[in-house]
């Protein structure tokens, strides 16, 4: 099955963790460098560093650069390997598991009017507060978020599991109560890759994959067996439209 290259950064991220790996299994003691020509690189790199950090005329933003050679070094040696700092280790998770820490709910930016709440995952601690489709999102806690993108407040919303937040938001219709406050409690969220498969017409399957993630196999497996229950299936729908990739193994 050929993945969908409209999103590299995600197929990418597959063919990164497999190219580590070749690398390292298939390289010999005759194609690597030597330890002292690894040790004398890595000491001039941390010389010039402590000396743009002493000498240099505006102060330096010491993760950002890190990053930036990191990025640069992997991009020379193999261009389809990428580097995650600590700060993005949940996004990578929710990528390759379909797992993150949040409120469960899909949210949408309207230009100019702001992030509605789109739809509350069933049972997850939006659904469970009361948070509604439709709902403008006011304030996270004590920001006022209108004027935030809609990565800006799914990253606010977005924490680890266990932790409280208060959402403020205007319900589509004008009243006394059309400013609403919910206190929730972000949760491990599960993200399935594949939440919805059934019947279209008499005979035809249908499964909607929207990730490859650690899980996909399994679902899809699932939603197939179940579909081949129906012994009038005679073909099947497997829709990946919107699917961005995902794990290679996947």
């Amino acid at each position: 099955m050929k993945l969908s290259p409209r999103n590299h950064r995600f197929n990418r991220l597959a063919a990164g963790c497999l190219g580590v790996a070749l690398v390292i299994t298939a390289a010999s003691a005759d194609t690597r460098s030597p330890k002292t020509d690894i040790s004398r690189s890595i000491d001039i790199f941390t010389s010039v560093f402590k000396e743009l950090q002493t000498n240099y005329v505006d102060s330096i933003d010491a993760e950002k650069s890190i990053n930036t050679a990191i990025a640069a070094m992997l991009n020379d040696i193999d261009p389809y390997t990428e580097y995650y700092p600590a700060s993005e280790q949940e996004d990578l998770a929710m990528m390759t598991s379909g797992e993150y820490g949040g409120i469960g709910a899909v949210i949408t930016e309207i230009p100019g009017r702001g992030v509605f709440i789109s739809e509350p995952y069933e049972g997850t601690p939006s659904q469970k507060a009361g948070l509604k489709a439709g709902d403008l999102i006011v304030a996270i806690d004590a920001d006022t978020v209108l004027t935030w993108h809609n990565s800006q407040v799914s990253n606010r919303l977005k924490g680890e599991a266990g932790t409280p937040l208060t959402i403020t938001v205007k319900r589509p219709y004008n009243g006394p109560d059309s400013i609403l406050k919910f206190d929730l409690v972000r949760s491990k969220i599960q993200l399935p890759s594949v939440p919805y498969y059934g019947m279209v017409g008499d005979n035809t399957g249908y499964i909607y994959l929207t990730q490859f993630t650690d899980k996909s196999a399994a679902d899809v497996r699932n939603a197939l067996l179940e579909l081949k229950k129906n012994p009038a299936m005679k073909s099947l729908i497997l829709d990946l439209r919107g699917n961005p990739g995902g794990l290679l193994e996947a």
